[in-house]
């Protein structure tokens, strides 16, 4: 396998208080993380809430602008902290994210169909194409064209998520950013969003970055993992090495 991503001193931090006089109360969200991620592998973060771990997600996405850093995307480098706009397109293009809350990733406005094309025809897809785009990967999902017309509002949660899922995949990218996938769907349907994903990899070559704070989910879903703490990767191995032999204090703690 080769790395379709690596990311070397990532950096942001947030200003929290500003003052008149003095430096602002500055908080270090990402502090210099690093990590690679290999084609068709789920490397998983884990953390506690607030330790910067969905924040990475969105970095690499450019929807918050990093303060530092360098990420070399399907063997091309970029300056994160000066990415141009056509930087991000190609960003988004090859990363799409499914996010936490299936209830508010998609627009309860739309109906499905609406939801799925809605950024391939602002990217100046034709309709027919993007349509035929909704079809296939509703269909990879698990959902008949009958869903199509329907709005969020009249689906379930896991059924919202497949949605989210089938939109992400229209866009065709490389990798997945799945941020926290799980965590707001009934345990009853987690293990189903969790088989799909393990499938569409499987069938599609996808690879993830899995950002959880399940340890049972990132376990089972992947092949390494990443431990963060206040901002740091404090740990980094295989999925079977960290959880069994953990070598920080404080992934021992997790």
């Amino acid at each position: 396998m080769s790395k379709i991503l690596e990311v070397n001193d990532l950096c942001k931090s947030f200003v929290v208080k500003k003052r008149l006089l003095g430096e602002n109360d500055v908080v270090s969200a990402v502090n210099h993380v690093s990590l690679g991620l290999e084609e068709g592998e789920v490397l998983g973060i884990v953390g506690e809430s607030g330790c910067g771990k969905s924040t990475v997600a969105r970095l690499l996405l450019h929807s918050i602008r990093p303060d530092s850093g360098t990420m070399k995307l399907c063997g091309k480098e970029y300056d994160m902290a000066h990415a141009t706009g056509q930087d991000v397109q190609t960003f988004r293009k090859n990363m799409q994210m499914v996010f936490q809350n299936p209830y508010s990733s998609l627009n309860p406005k739309m109906n499905v169909l609406q939801n799925i094309t809605f950024g391939l025809t602002a990217n100046q897809m034709p309709r027919d194409e993007a349509c035929r785009r909704a079809y296939r990967y509703l269909d990879a999902v698990g959902m008949q064209k009958s869903f199509l017309n329907k709005y969020p509002n009249s689906l379930s949660g896991g059924q919202r998520q497949r949605v989210a899922v089938a939109r992400a995949l229209a866009m065709e990218p490389k990798i997945i950013l799945a941020d926290e996938p799980v965590s707001a769907l009934d345990v009853s349907v987690q293990a189903g969003v969790i088989n799909l994903l393990e499938e569409l990899r499987a069938n599609l070559g996808l690879s993830y970055l899995m950002v959880a704070h399940d340890l049972a989910v990132i376990r089972h879903a992947s092949d390494r993992v990443a431990v963060m703490y206040l901002g740091r990767i404090v740990e980094i191995g295989d999925v079977d090495q960290v959880f069994d032999n953990p070598i920080h204090p404080y992934t021992r703690a997790l």
